[in-house]
């Protein structure tokens, strides 16, 4: 199957919304499978975006990367700036191919999700 890596990413953070979550052991097996594959992915992601941010960061005297004043992003060179967009874009459009069936609907069904949640794992469901 494949997915966008930033579907990958996301589908990550879904796991302590429903790792007590009662399912079917076939549907646990694949969730388990999505998990592993979209774990590597995430390094992938993470290191390839650090080499990004390392490249059009602004550093201070010591070769840290500098932090907005929030703390919440790193400050981009500002002549530099559409470069690094595009790089950021064009790691979040990256196809990865997770080794695993589709999930299907009725597997999901004991699930009770939010729509952030849902939003997360429609890109490995069946329709």
């Amino acid at each position: 199957m494949k997915v966008k890596i930033m579907d990958a990413v996301e589908f990550i953070n879904i796991y302590p919304l429903i790792k007590d979550t009662k399912l079917k052991f076939g549907t646990l097996y694949k969730l388990s499978k999505y998990i592993d594959a979209c774990n590597k992915e995430r390094e992938f992601y993470v290191e390839n975006l650090n080499k990004i941010f390392d490249k059009y960061g602004e550093k201070d005297e010591s070769g840290a990367l500098k932090l907005t004043d929030d703390k919440s992003g790193i400050i981009i060179k500002e002549d530099q700036r559409d470069e690094c967009n595009k790089e950021l874009e064009d790691l979040m459009a990256i196809e990865v191919d997770i080794p695993a069936d589709p999930l299907k609907i009725e597997e999901l069904g004991s699930l009770e999700l939010d729509l952030s949640t849902y939003s997360r794992i429609k890109p490995f469901i069946e329709e």
